[in-house]
């Protein structure tokens, strides 16, 4: 028979502040939460009276002399539940005798004892300072905005009454040539009706949204008692109506009716534009998305890889195509060999994605198959492009990780004419691994390839990148590795995922060709590590809560950081179920002092922070993450997206 849950050292780990007082309001008990919360002893708290520990601000008093705190902790002690959404209640603090402002979300249930009668009130009691200060100031940016936009509207009016006098088929030809949306341009016509003809109302319609007759409609409807129309029609056929409108009876001239025809016409002629435009912009929205599919289906995740903590990152330059050359791989061979690789096909379109593809593609099945060194491999490869007739040339280094009878481990490597990759070792000190070039894939050597050795310990980075990263059109390529070895060394002690971001987000904000980043970090092999996919239900976040906890005790993690990963790990779960789509995989990696967590799903939108109800039950998942997790992100998946988290 399992055993009853220990209440107490639930009490004490839950991951919310909680005091319990009893009907004398003297403080009976806190957990570890609340005194962190409130940054007090559980000796400075505990059997003290509450309001003597945290005495009110006289100020905020009502007329009995009563805090609106202590009244809610009558409620309750009365037998009621009382929620306090949002209270001011500001925090004394001892050492200084110094009040600091503080908000606070707080929930007051009585707990009655075997009699029924309540003997003691449960305090549940969250800090929202940041969300009410953070409120108070969006509201106040928020009047400036609107003040500053009554003011740009005030100006705006006053440029267009001085516009008056320009000459009405002028001014509406060139205003409808600016217009760059329907709504634009059949606000042009709403505006010179108005300004030109000093119009009441104006109304323009289009018949392939609305019946005939509603823009006369919409005019009569506003009071008017004088109207005219003109049909909206290009070529003979009717695309809209026209309609404007006076309060006042009004004589209008031929000059007048001319003036509204010419300019439904030019607003016929707008329509035509505007509309093939949409056609063009929806094709190339669709052409987008579909190359950018494509590019991202040839670059899956690499595998996992005992050992190894692997993590890469693709960046298009080509915004026209969103396609290119560039490449990634890391896998397992047939005898077990690790094997990392990236490489670069000439180009930035779909010829290069698809000559990309047929590139890795070969070399992957060839290094799978084939027991070779890395120089040997490349060999093959370059006799494969040539026999089988693909006319690429593309430059590479491949490297594979070996592990001597000591148990140490090297990295072995051969370059086909690609920049120099790097070793981020534990001292935070970064080697380049430059040796002299060697002759791209695509040119045959007939003489074979270089192979190279470098030490690889537990803890150290490989880096391997494409020239995208590194190559400028106003620098030498080596200023360029220059920066990323410094950049590199500042950064050493992130997280591959956040040590991959950084550095594409700093070194490839301007770059002019596509960028491949692509890091693996040294982990003790066969150590604490899981990966499972979990089933879309509501059993999914328990199951991962078990998961991190039982390995978190096997490793030795302290409570604190395993309570933080557990919680972490349940938001992050529940949100893929709720928002995601298909199973969700989950990955653990367990060092002495860090849990790294990965949370995939098959939907590829990011998730995306809410804003914070008060009062509502969930919502808060990104924000406990942004909030605990030493640091966290996302990165694309095909098909879909993973939250990767580490805790320290």
């Amino acid at each position: 028979m399992p055993h009853a849950p220990d209440l107490a050292a639930v009490f004490e780990h839950l991951p919310t502040a909680h005091l319990l007082l009893d009907r004398d309001l003297v403080v009976a008990e806190v957990n570890r939460a609340y005194t962190a919360l409130l940054d007090r002893t559980r000796e400075e708290l505990v059997g003290h009276p509450v309001f003597a520990v945290f005495p009110p601000d006289p100020a905020n008093l009502d007329a009995d002399g009563v805090h609106p705190l202590e009244r809610s902790f009558r409620r309750a002690l009365a037998g009621g539940t009382d929620v306090l959404p949002a209270l001011q209640y500001d925090v004394l603090d001892p050492r200084t005798g110094q009040r600091h402002l503080r908000h606070w979300s707080i929930a007051n249930v009585p707990l009655p004892g075997p009699d029924g009668t309540v003997q003691f009130v449960l305090q549940r009691i969250e800090d929202i300072t940041d969300t009410v200060l953070e409120r108070a100031r969006s509201e106040r940016v928020e009047t400036e905005l609107l003040v500053r936009g009554q003011e740009v509207e005030a100006s705006r009016r006053a440029e267009q009454a001085a516009a008056r006098t320009v000459a009405a088929q002028a001014l509406v030809a060139l205003q409808l040539t600016d217009a760059s949306t329907h709504a634009e341009a059949q606000q042009v016509l709403r505006e010179f009706a108005r300004l030109v003809l000093d119009a009441t109302s104006a109304a323009v319609t289009l018949l392939d949204e609305h019946p005939p007759g509603t823009a006369a409609g919409v005019v009569t409807a506003a009071g008017c008692t004088t109207l005219v129309q003109a049909p909206v029609v290009v070529d003979g056929i009717a695309l809209g109506e026209y309609a404007l409108g006076w309060e006042q009876p009004r004589e209008l001239s031929e000059v007048d009716r001319g003036v509204v025809e010419a300019a439904a016409a030019q607003y016929g002629q707008t329509v035509v534009r505007l509309r093939a435009r949409d056609v063009e912009r929806l094709a190339a929205a669709n052409a987008l998305a579909l190359a950018e599919t494509l590019q991202r289906s040839l670059l899956p995740r690499p595998a996992r890889l005992d050992g190894l903590a692997v993590t890469a990152r693709y960046q298009a330059a080509a915004l026209q195509a969103r396609v290119g050359g560039d490449w990634y791989d890391g896998f397992s061979t047939a005898d077990g060999t690790t094997t990392l690789t990236v490489g670069d096909v000439s180009g930035h379109d779909g010829k290069a994605a698809a000559l990309m593809g047929q590139v890795r593609s070969l070399l992957r099945g060839i290094a799978y198959a084939v027991p070779a060194d890395a120089g040997e491999l490349l060999d093959i490869l370059d006799d494969a492009l040539f026999d089988l007739g693909v006319d690429a040339l593309a430059s590479a280094v491949l490297l594979t990780v070996h592990t001597g009878a000591d148990g140490t481990r090297s990295v072995r490597w051969s370059n086909a004419g690609h920049p120099p990759p790097l070793v981020l070792l534990p001292d935070g000190s970064v080697d380049v691994l430059a040796r002299d070039p060697e002759l791209l894939l695509g040119c045959r050597t007939g003489t074979g390839r270089s192979v190279h050795e470098h030490p690889f310990p537990d803890g150290a980075t490989l880096l391997l990148y494409t020239d995208g990263l590194v190559e400028r059109r106003d620098r030498p390529v080596d200023d360029g590795i220059a920066d990323l070895r410094a950049r590199t060394a500042a950064l050493a002690h992130l997280s591959p995922d956040e040590l991959c971001d950084r550095l594409v987000a700093e070194l490839a904000r301007d770059a002019e060709d596509d960028v491949v980043l692509l890091l693996a970090r040294a982990v003790p092999v066969g150590g604490p590590r899981l990966d499972e996919l979990l089933p879309p239900t509501a059993t999914a976040a328990a199951r991962a809560r078990h998961l991190v906890q039982e390995s978190c005790r096997l490793a030795g993690i302290p409570d604190e950081t395993a309570d933080t990963a557990t919680l972490l790990v349940s938001e992050a779960v529940t949100n893929a179920v709720v928002h995601g789509r298909g199973p969700v995989r989950l990955v653990l990696d367990v060092d002495a002092d860090r849990v790294h967590l990965e949370v995939s799903d098959a939907a590829p939108a990011a998730p995306v922070r809410r804003e914070i109800d008060l009062e509502a039950v969930g919502g808060r998942g990104l924000q406990l993450i942004d909030a605990l997790a030493s640091a966290w992100g996302v990165r694309a998946d095909p098909p879909g997206k993973t939250v990767w988290l580490d805790v320290h």
